[in-house]
């Protein structure tokens, strides 16, 4: 079984770009926008940098 989920990549009207990190954070995947270089979860939420506390918005499937 798998799972899907979008989400958006604006903040403040600015479209941010995602790249893996290769790391992991509670055993999943840890991403970073190659603008702020903030990390983000997997649940697309900021765990470090300027967006950390900052979730994007699911985009229903």
């Amino acid at each position: 079984m798998f799972t899907t989920q979008i989400f958006g990549s604006a903040i403040d009207g600015q479209i941010l770009e995602f790249g893996t990190s290769g790391k992991l954070y509670n055993s999943n995947l840890v991403m970073y926008d190659r603008t702020s270089e903030s990390l983000w979860s997997q649940a697309m939420e900021g765990i470090v940098g300027r967006y950390a506390g900052t979730k994007l918005e699911k985009n229903p499937v």
